[in-house]
């Protein structure tokens, strides 16, 4: 994270974690950790944080929407998208087998 913006004056300075160079701002809060992170150029484009930064010089609020991820439902151990696969060979299996069956019953 080389460029970051200043969550309380909209400032460019140098990593996430680092004090604002303007208004020597450091983020200590885990809140404040994370959204520095977010307005790094480890998320995001350096002209996205330069237009990020002006709104925030201007005083506007920013908006973080909790971005946690979903826990992931399993089955028996596996996830929708792996049974569906596991369903998938199985019956590819069985319907190769009743094929090689119907060759060999053939010749």
């Amino acid at each position: 994270m080389i460029h970051a913006i200043c969550l309380k004056c909209g400032a460019g300075k140098v990593g996430a974690m680092a004090a604002c160079p303007r208004c020597t701002f450091v983020p200590q809060k885990t809140d404040d950790k994370a959204k520095s992170v977010l307005l790094s150029d480890r998320c995001a484009k350096m002209p996205a944080l330069q237009k990020i930064g002006q709104r925030i010089a201007r005083g506007e609020k920013l908006k973080f929407v909790d971005a946690a991820p979903k826990p992931v439902v399993k089955y028996g151990g596996l996830t929708v998208k792996q049974w569906r696969f596991l369903g998938l060979a199985i019956g590819a299996g069985i319907a190769f087998g009743f094929c090689l069956a119907g060759v060999m019953l053939l010749a």
